[in-house]
């Protein structure tokens, strides 16, 4: 899930458990996920165009045993894309960020991104879903 065990210095039990959640939350992120064919469906695109955006790092994808996968939690309910999300993408995929660093990024409150009247911060994703502006979460994506 993106930290050693060095820096964790837990026992042992407790090291076991920290990774055996992150083994799960992973499988359930997976289980979740999208195949090309599935993520064409909700972009009223070809699979060959999911490919592409694939390909030009808009949209992060993962092997899962010989298949593509898309993760969902880069879509709206049953519609299109979160808007802007391909701008944060488009940072993410060529560093080779894991999928769980992504994501606990992704759905994290940052103190950089707050509501309006500035009273509570936003994760990235809620930030994007309420039309903020997707270049200030894709900058703050390079602290990954």
């Amino acid at each position: 899930g993106g930290v050693g065990g060095a820096a964790l210095k837990m026992a042992p039990t407790l090291w076991a458990l920290a990774r055996k959640a992150s083994a799960d939350k992973y499988q359930a992120l997976v289980n979740a996920s999208l195949t090309v064919e599935q993520a064409a469906a909700r972009l009223k695109v070809t699979p060959s165009r999911v490919r592409q955006l694939l390909g030009s790092s808009r949209l992060y994808g993962l092997k899962a045993g010989l298949d593509l996968r898309i993760p969902s939690f880069q879509f709206l309910g049953r519609g299109g894309l979160i808007p802007g999300i391909e701008r944060v993408t488009m940072r993410i995929v060529p560093r080779r960020v894991s999928l769980l660093a992504f994501y606990n990024w992704l759905t994290t409150p940052n103190p950089d991104l707050r509501t309006r009247d500035e009273e509570e911060a936003l994760s990235p994703l809620d930030w994007l879903q309420i039309g903020e502006s997707p270049e200030e979460a894709a900058a703050l994506s390079d602290a990954l």
